[in-house]
């Protein structure tokens, strides 16, 4: 897209030309929410100046090494820091019983995720999977069922983390289906 802002009669219009179908799609916007772009530009540039003098892509670099999945990788390498104290604390307070779990009770294991969303979702329109597909989705439930099973040898120690835990959910018997 190739955006334009333009003035026609005192009302702001944000343009972008969409390249697929050769045709120009402007939006009103108002002249505050001109001003928040810039500003948000002028911070944005500033932001990468200071990340630069950090180098901060090289500790990103570090951090990539020990990803275990594309997927991960790549929500690593677009990591940025926040500007709002209260999402900063919220992170922080996920590092901290983060590293306090894996001190206390080591890791669980994460070798063998893949991002089988594509599969689930072609599945779920009734197209028929091939065995590959098939053993990769069974690879991440056995995942899933490793990291509940681990988190469930330290269930006494509540966490921030606890409500992304909650959210997994084993499936032992298509994990077995699939794999017999």
């Amino acid at each position: 897209f190739v955006l334009l802002k333009h003035i026609y009669a005192g009302i702001h219009f944000r343009c972008s030309i969409d390249p697929a179908y050769h045709k120009l799609r402007c939006i009103r916007v108002t002249k505050l929410e001109l001003i928040a772009e810039e500003i948000s530009a002028k911070v944005d540039l500033t932001v990468n100046k200071h990340l630069l003098a950090l180098e901060f892509d090289k500790i990103l670099d570090r951090l990539v090494e020990h990803t275990c999945c594309e997927d991960s990788r790549e929500l690593a390498l677009a990591l940025r820091p926040v500007h709002r104290l209260d999402e900063a604390q919220a992170l922080m307070n996920q590092t901290t019983d983060a590293h306090m779990l894996l001190a206390r009770f080591g890791g669980p294991a994460f070798g063998g995720l893949k991002n089988v969303n594509n599969a689930l979702s072609r599945a779920d329109a009734g197209s028929v999977l091939s065995m590959k597909e098939l053993l990769d989705i069974a690879s991440v439930l056995h995942v899933i069922r490793s990291i509940v099973t681990w988190r469930s040898t330290n269930s006494g120690v509540e966490t921030v983390l606890d409500v992304f835990f909650d959210a997994l959910s084993p499936n032992k018997f298509l994990e077995d289906a699939i794999t017999n």
